[in-house]
């Protein structure tokens, strides 16, 4: 494939992707959502999160399935390019860039709002300009640059979960809390589904990221591409073992604590229970990852925008890649201003935008069973029934599910855009000639380098 300034570089290894995928996911989330999965779990954020990850072990297998077919940075979008046509993989791709486009921003102001809290001399505004700006430099000299800043944050977020880990252990053996080491958030006596469901839908936006790994399958070294899947689903498993156990942890320490606001729960339930110190250090870890978070983020935005961009879905200029970094700079300008300017929108409305996120990742998760589903028996006539028929029937059928759990203002916000991109479809994009990427009636066979 043909690239108009230079092509993206495979330099990453299983342990980048590995490492990206996480930290995509942010290891600390649960200490930034914890009071309100609480809330909309019914008391059980453990068991939501362990159900939550359950629904996306089948969008995992989905991801890690397709991504052996179809290599291309534009993840789904390519997958259902070319499993179900031009418009369904338009569908796609715009579908995503909802929550790609709101996750940066939701990731930043999060960030914004921990620095501000502890340094209030700096209003919010300016350091969501900064954070991008950041965010920007790092991801512009190259993904292997990324990759290597991204990994030493990371181990150092791993480190603070850790320390949390162990803290609290002692805290609940010497009688805080619950006293002890429970299941009671991961199992409770009775359950009610009715309010954990609402709480199960919350914990799957924690799990969105996992499948930005698929968007750096053009930059993956050749002797590793046949790791793709695997490095999505292992990162979806490992994140969702560390979110559990937090979950539980956190839900052990508050037992007999009154619950205030729920923003900053997991924070006065440490300083309550672990002590001040340990309270701060979550604070700037949450911070740090936040930050660290965003590389990768934006980092996927940008590469869909640019699978887009060659394809002509988007306007071109977006598929240009920098001759020097070998980097999608065009698209990552993009991401850059559409992040900085929803952040600096919704830098006050947090809580709105974490509502908001939900229906674009889902909405393509769909197409994507939808495109396992008909890749293979149609396009590929070998058809195993676990993998290209039972995991990714379910897998839609969770999709919908979830889709139809959501809020009325997020299903609002989504049909806007939906709308919005059948109008581009059909008055823009209907009568453009074929894309100058991936021919739509060929395919791309997973053993030869892109």
């Amino acid at each position: 494939m043909s690239h108009q300034d230079g092509k993206l570089r495979p330099v990453l290894r299983f342990s980048d992707l590995l490492i990206y995928g996480m930290t995509y996911m942010v290891p600390v989330a649960p200490w930034v959502i914890f009071g309100f999965l609480h809330v909309t779990s019914g008391g059980t954020p453990a068991l939501a999160y362990l159900l939550g990850m359950g629904c996306m072990v089948f969008t995992a297998a989905s991801y890690a399935t397709m991504v052996e077919r179809v290599p291309r940075a534009g993840s789904v979008y390519a997958y259902a390019r070319v499993a179900l046509g031009p418009f369904a993989g338009f569908l796609a791709g715009w579908l995503m860039l909802l929550d790609y486009i709101l996750f940066p921003a939701l990731t930043c102001v999060f960030a914004a709002i921990g620095l501000n809290s502890q340094i209030p001399a700096i209003p919010r505004e300016a350091w969501v300009v900064g954070l991008v700006l950041v965010t920007l430099a790092v991801n512009w000299f190259g993904i292997g640059v990324s990759a290597r800043i991204s990994a030493v944050l990371f181990w150092a977020s791993v480190a603070a979960v850790g320390a949390f880990v162990i803290a609290a252990v002692i805290a609940l053996s010497g009688g805080k809390g619950a006293g002890h080491v429970s299941t009671l958030s991961l199992w409770p006596a009775h359950i009610v589904w009715q309010s954990l469901l609402p709480g199960v839908a919350l914990g799957v936006m924690s799990y969105l990221g996992f499948d930005g790994i698929s968007t750096l399958s053009e930059e993956v070294r050749p002797e590793h591409r046949h790791l793709i899947g695997r490095a999505i689903m292992l990162s979806l498993l490992l994140t969702g073992v560390l979110f559990v156990v937090q979950a539980s942890l956190l839900s052990d320490l508050m037992v007999g604590f009154t619950v205030g606001d729920p923003a900053s729960l997991a924070y006065d339930v440490a300083n309550a229970t672990l002590g001040p110190t340990l309270g701060g250090v979550m604070t700037w870890t949450v911070v740090v990852a936040a930050i660290v978070a965003m590389v990768p983020i934006c980092a996927g935005v940008a590469r869909l925008m640019y699978a887009m961009g060659l394809d002509g879905q988007l306007p071109r200029v977006l598929g240009r890649v920098h001759a020097k970094h070998g980097t999608p700079h065009v698209a990552m300008l993009v991401t850059a201003v559409i992040a900085l300017v929803v952040a600096l929108v919704g830098v006050d409305h947090a809580d709105e935008l974490s509502t908001m996120i939900n229906f674009g990742a889902l909405g393509g998760f769909l197409l994507l069973h939808l495109s396992v589903l008909r890749y293979f028996g149609k396009r590929e006539k070998t058809v195993r029934f676990v993998r290209h028929r039972l995991l990714p029937g379910i897998g839609l059928l969770v999709s919908v599910g979830l889709l139809l759990s959501l809020s009325p203002l997020a299903l609002a916000v989504g049909a806007g855009w939906l709308v919005a991109g059948l109008l581009l479809w059909a008055v823009v994009l209907r009568g453009r000639p074929a894309s100058e990427g991936l021919p739509v009636d060929e395919g791309m066979d997973s053993r030869v380098g892109v």
